[in-house]
């Protein structure tokens, strides 16, 4: 598996001019950075970054020679996870420096316990993004899984855009309202163990439909 990580560290030649960009930009948060948004901002280009690993592999048919080699599919499927999962720890991690630079330089009035929370949030939200792009990247492929999970985003945002517009007119369950009693480390910690077992799902989902892939 080894190997494995070998390979998409050196795809990740392909995507220098979009990693550089991401890195300058990130330093201008230096100055700008009010609300820790560097986190968010380079977590969620790791993950992207890793996912774009995935088209690498299957371009011109480059998936039939990749599985000609001594690796299993189960191992393919964790070596990608863990290596988005990577990208996106080690693009929260880089935000994370750059946010306290910002406090250090007065440029931001985040606190640095509110700026962890942050932190770890970011890591738990991108994970449950991971867990929903990575089966449908490998399953149906880059592009196929590109569009459905375009149709997906489409479908939650006209959702929420339906709920915000009839919001006034629903009664609020109780329980809902007492959510934001809740302490921001209980919700910190539901989303993590929330991430985790997506991610665990989502594993054993994807181990499943690649198994069954034809190359």
């Amino acid at each position: 598996m080894k190997g494995l990580f070998i390979k998409d560290l050196a795809l990740l030649k392909n995507q220098g001019k979009i990693i550089f960009i991401a890195l300058v930009l990130s330093l201008i948060y230096l100055f700008v950075d009010v609300e820790g948004f560097s986190i968010t901002f380079l977590a969620l280009m790791g993950m992207l970054i890793g996912i774009s690993t995935i088209a690498y592999d299957e371009n011109d048919n480059g998936g039939a020679y990749l599985f000609s080699m001594p690796f299993t599919v189960k191992q393919y499927c964790i070596e990608k996870y863990l290596f988005v999962f990577g990208g996106i720890l080690f693009g929260a991690l880089f935000g994370y420096a750059v946010s306290i630079g910002s406090i250090l330089l007065g440029k931001s009035g985040v606190t640095y316990a509110s700026l962890f929370e942050t932190f770890i949030v970011a890591i738990g939200l991108f994970g449950f993004m991971e867990s929903f792009l990575l089966p449908l990247n490998l399953g149906f492929g880059p592009e196929k899984g590109r569009n459905i999970a375009a149709v997906i985003a489409g479908l939650i945002l006209a959702a929420v855009f339906l709920f915000r517009s009839f919001a006034g007119n629903i009664p609020v369950p109780e329980f809902i309202t007492k959510l934001q009693d809740v302490p921001d480390f209980v919700f910190t910690t539901v989303t993590i163990a929330g991430a985790a077992v997506m991610l665990t799902v989502s594993f054993i989902i994807t181990n499943t439909i690649m198994r069954k892939k034809e190359f």
